[in-house]
């Protein structure tokens, strides 16, 4: 990895030195970061990670400078997908296929006053399932229920009723999300040539896909059909994510595969 001569380190920068940080880091990372502010407060310092440096800048005037430089020269999507590896863990369609972010934009932002009782109702429901009112102290698997909680809650608004509550379609959302961030520390390690089959052998990718195809193709189908039949406005169609973009999908994203990549 490049050693970015011009950025202090905190740990030693030869090339097999490095990975003596990336451990340390590993096991003492809030240490490490903290001796770091306090050593080079108001400038950047690195700490090394299997495959790169991180960087971290301390103080006002740098956080400023950061905020302000433009997506052509620090792109965060860019960097998240490297993270992932996402050239190899996902639809290829899904990485060079943005016509979701308007609607993110625009169509989702316009709808959140309407939604908001949807969410609030899930919120209610799944804190009613999953912490059961009770006169006496319960124990509360912190990190999963909030996992849960959230994820309802977001599916209640991308694919509403009944799917959001399906303990399956729950599962493997948070599932997925853990799956692809770990998988991708392990691809990343590797030479381009193993990537792809790296895939199969070190994340559960493709099945956690192919579940989430058994639960949306049905769902997908039949609002398909529905608007064939009946047109893009026919009655009780669900207001949600997955709606509008079956009404924005054209060619190769009208593909239940790629719907079943980008909701897992």
């Amino acid at each position: 990895m490049s050693s970015l001569p011009h950025i202090p380190s905190l740990t030693p920068t030869a090339p097999l030195w490095s990975y003596y940080g990336c451990i340390k880091y590993l096991f003492s990372n809030k240490d490490l970061i903290q001796e770091g502010y306090e050593k080079y407060k108001g400038h950047a310092f690195k700490i090394p990670e299997p495959l790169r440096w991180s960087v971290v800048i301390t103080g006002p005037k740098l956080i400023d400078e950061l905020r302000k430089v433009p997506a052509d020269v620090l792109d965060m999507h860019e960097a998240g997908k490297e993270v992932i590896q996402a050239e190899y863990t996902l639809d290829h369609r899904l990485l060079h296929n943005y016509y979701h972010v308007p609607l993110v934009r625009s169509t989702l932002t316009r709808s959140l006053a309407i939604l908001f009782p949807d969410i609030r109702d899930e919120i209610s429901q799944a804190f009613s399932t999953l912490i059961p009112p009770s006169d006496d102290w319960v124990a509360v698997p912190a990190l999963e229920t909030v996992l849960q909680i959230v994820s309802r809650s977001t599916n209640r608004v991308i694919v509403g009723l009944p799917l959001a509550r399906d303990p399956d379609f729950v599962k493997l959302n948070i599932d997925f999300a853990i799956d692809l961030f770990m998988g991708g520390q392990v691809i990343g390690m590797l030479p381009h040539f193993l990537r792809t089959l790296a895939v199969r052998w070190f994340t559960n990718v493709p099945s956690t896909i192919a579940r989430a195809t058994k639960h949306l193709e049905p769902i997908i189908k039949f609002r398909l059909e529905m608007m064939s039949t009946y047109g893009k406005d026919y009655d009780n169609k669900p207001n949600d994510f997955l709606s509008w973009l079956i009404d924005e999908a054209e060619g190769g994203e009208l593909a239940v595969h790629f719907w079943s990549s980008a909701f897992s």
